[in-house]
């Protein structure tokens, strides 16, 4: 009986595994679909779990096939959900599978209790040395990076860190000491909004919410005469546009500097209610939609090289539009133009004055009346 049981057992997982590459292989030849391509990138570690199978039901590696077992699992979950969370756990610890793999080849045949427990003492021993030498912090390691910006760790002055994505990260910075903020904010692709808000105790909130793959740096710097607060955010590894959305709302109560860069996406940046002490918004390639803050001491510069500006001008505001390149200028009736100049016929009593200074050589430029 035990033969027959034994041939019974052998023949079930390989007819399986069988099965299931004539099923990839079908897949991968068009005849389920367009998305063959897609689905297959994302299910090709099941190979690696059919190993981890094979060594457990055929021959009783039980450690060997845990550690090929997890590998495929955490593979296939990565290229489903795209979390790098998990990605960076597995990246971090991933040595100790290794270990675990040589472990059982070496003591193969032998007590799995014993196996496990000489693991749990050497793994006890090694992380006592480590802290007793302050070699090992704990408190930073990938399974607790779960922090929601630095709001928490601005006493640590001049420190960076970079966040693994996930779907949507927080932004709350407390109001600093300084009379100026300065914002530093850059993204790879993606849309950014930033508007006025009234925050209480705050100087910046909001959500930044990344693509697959990509990680937002954070640092804040303290001067004597300002606080310096940059966002950056790194790539991930998908070509093209992405659909992070960087949401961040600034407080009216502070004189601030604003500085935005992306090199592919749409930036829509609402001033009215900011006291601005300079404002420089940047794009590689794609729209601009600006809309000026009531008062400003300098030029408002805009630029981009792929894509049109839009200036939304407030309510008793007057804007004053010095146009480097565009392929086209549009205004207002109430607005004439003059060589690179776009200017009110006449200016309104009471009214700012705000200057502008755009850019953009692939795209128009537009003067807007904003009522509202």
């Amino acid at each position: 009986m035990e033969p027959e049981f034994h041939k019974r057992r052998s023949i079930t997982l390989p007819l399986a595994v069988i099965l299931l590459g004539v099923f990839f292989q079908l897949q991968a030849a068009g005849l389920f679909g367009s998305g063959a391509n897609s689905f297959l990138s994302k299910f090709w570690p099941v190979v690696i779990l059919a190993a981890g199978l094979d060594l457990f039901l055929e021959r009783r590696r039980i450690l060997s096939s845990i550690v090929l077992c997890l590998l495929g699992a955490a593979l296939i979950i990565y290229n489903l959900t795209g979390g790098t969370q998990l990605w960076e756990i597995f990246l971090t610890f991933w040595p100790i599978l290794l270990m675990l793999y040589g472990l059982d080849m070496l003591l193969n045949g032998r007590s799995l209790s014993a196996v496990l427990i000489l693991i749990a003492l050497a793994a006890v021993a090694v992380i006592v040395f480590l802290v007793g030498k302050n070699s090992l912090d704990l408190g930073k390691l990938p399974v607790q990076l779960n922090v929601d910006g630095i709001s928490e760790t601005l006493s640590s002055l001049g420190k960076t860190g970079a966040v693994p994505a996930k779907k949507s990260q927080k932004i709350s910075y407390q109001q600093p000491g300084s009379p100026m903020a300065v914002f530093q904010v850059s993204a790879p692709s993606g849309q950014i909004r930033v508007k006025s808000a009234v925050l209480d105790g705050l100087v910046m909130s909001g959500t930044v919410s990344l693509s697959n793959g990509e990680i937002l740096n954070e640092r804040f710097e303290q001067g004597d005469s300002s606080a310096t607060y940059v966002l950056t955010g790194t790539p991930g590894a998908q070509s093209g546009s992405s659909s992070a959305l960087w949401d961040l709302q600034i407080s009216q109560k502070q004189s601030v500097t604003l500085m935005t860069a992306m090199n592919d996406g749409y930036q829509m940046i609402d001033m009215r209610g900011l006291t601005v002490n300079e404002v420089t918004i940047i794009n590689n390639s794609g729209d601009i939609d600006v809309m000026l803050p009531f008062n400003a001491a300098v030029p408002v510069n805009i630029s981009t090289q792929k894509g049109s500006i839009r200036i939304f001008v407030p309510e008793n505001v007057s804007a004053y539009v010095t146009v480097r390149e565009s392929s086209g200028m549009v205004y207002p009736e109430n607005y004439a133009q003059n060589g690179a100049q776009i200017f009110p016929i006449a200016q309104a009593d009471g009214s700012s004055q705000v200057t502008v200074n755009a850019n953009a050589p692939a795209g128009q430029v537009k003067v807007i009346l904003n009522r509202n």
